[in-house]
């Protein structure tokens, strides 16, 4: 077996961090590269672009019931701005319903852009690389390495403290691949494994796929602890963290 060595309380855990404080305005936005090498191309960024998923959690208490929780969110491109390093970034709001009928509700205000062709998000003060050019498989690249002495953040619900996200190496796992997704068919995607910490204790890793000309398309998160030092399944012995998967269902 391949063994890979999570909403209100979910919002609230990627909510906390108040937005980078910067001056918004308008710009002249950055032409995207169609390059098949480089990871614009599975990330454009253009006003107006947005992606609608589906998202499904589990919260796994210490002391109380576990949680399932599903609703959807919207990322939406809707300006530009240059930051502190003058380099031009793209304004990201996030927009949160519980189902398909509910009226949409701004929640977070993130951003991204493209550094010498990684991709750069900032999400709620948190800086994530999240792909790299030239995109190949089996590449690796440090994906957290702007993060650093979270611990001493004054963040913690149960298990979760912050610093778990620390020391994540990320790795191409596929590229061009086809997949399909609730019915839709992508003819290239590529996929990127996110490593964290893994021992008998903790149990940290994501895997995000981004469609060409799309963007990201499904997400798996996971963050488990247990005091179980058994070598058994994560499912049977998860006594804090939580888990989570996002899956596109519109997009433009």
């Amino acid at each position: 077996m391949f063994r890979i060595k999570i909403m209100q309380k979910l919002i609230y855990l990627f909510s906390f961090f108040l937005t980078v404080p910067v001056l918004f305005f308008s710009c002249d936005e950055k032409v995207a590269d169609d390059n098949p090498d480089n990871a614009i191309a599975y990330y454009p960024m253009q006003t107006g672009k947005y992606v609608i998923y589906d998202v499904d959690s589990t919260i796994y208490n210490e002391t109380t019931p576990d949680e399932t929780h599903h609703w959807q969110i919207k990322e939406e491109i809707v300006d530009t701005f240059y930051d502190l390093d003058n380099i031009l970034n793209y304004r990201i709001e996030r927009y949160q319903r519980i189902n398909d009928s509910a009226a949409w509700a701004l929640q977070e205000v993130w951003s991204v852009r493209d550094v010498n062709g990684s991709i750069e998000r900032d999400e709620n003060n948190l800086r994530f690389v999240k792909l790299i050019s030239p995109v190949s498989v089996n590449r690796q690249w440090n994906g957290t390495i702007y993060l650093g002495d979270l611990d001493s953040l004054p963040f913690e619900i149960g298990c979760n403290k912050l610093s778990f996200l620390e020391d994540w190496d990320y790795t191409y796992i596929t590229v061009d691949s086809s997949v399909t997704i609730n019915d839709m068919l992508f003819d290239s995607t590529l996929t990127v494994f996110q490593q964290g910490a893994d021992n008998l204790l903790e149990l940290n890793y994501a895997i995000e796929v981004y469609a060409k000309g799309v963007g990201m398309v499904k997400k798996e998160f996971y963050h488990y602890t247990s005091q179980i030092t058994d070598d058994i399944n994560w499912e049977d012995k998860v006594e804090c963290g939580y888990k989570y998967l996002m899956t596109v269902v519109e997009f433009n």
